[in-house]
């Protein structure tokens, strides 16, 4: 991770802050510091490219193949449970559109591992209610292919 530290000329450092090594870039007026920000920021720009590794990169590959593998109406459900979180069953399949492919879609997102389900009791009524979410293991994956 990239740091820019800055401390006014006028302030002295004592105790752990003059133990940190944070090699703060020393100033006395305001403007110095966006001057130097304007010359670092572009160094930054590529930061997070690179640094995905082959695992990440791999990782990016295989969630778009699984995606591309989906209807629309799965897709869509990918989506909103990204927008949402965990969603109650039958509360998901009230956002499908059309409703009568809900089951076949939400499997499908199954089977190929972007989402999961879960069950839980209900202690004010009696029976079990079923939750949908995003496999964690792709949530970030999905987020940039679906951003």
């Amino acid at each position: 991770m990239r740091v820019r530290a800055y401390i006014h000329q006028g302030i002295l450092r004592e105790g752990l802050r003059d133990k940190l090594h944070l090699n703060p870039k020393s100033f006395g007026e305001d403007s110095e510091i966006l001057d130097d920000l304007a010359a670092e920021l572009p160094s930054w720009r590529d930061l997070a490219t690179n640094q995905h590794g082959p695992f990440d990169v791999e990782h990016d590959r295989l969630a778009k193949e699984k995606l591309a593998r989906l209807s629309e109406t799965s897709s869509k459900l990918v989506l909103h449970l990204l927008h949402y979180g965990k969603t109650e069953a039958t509360e998901l399949m009230n956002k499908c559109q059309p409703k009568e492919q809900f089951n076949e879609a939400i499997q499908q997102a199954r089977r190929e591992g972007l989402v999961k389900d879960s069950a839980s009791g209900n202690p004010s009524r009696p029976g079990t209610l079923y939750f949908w979410e995003v496999n964690p293991s792709f949530e970030i994956a999905l987020r940039e292919l679906l951003s």
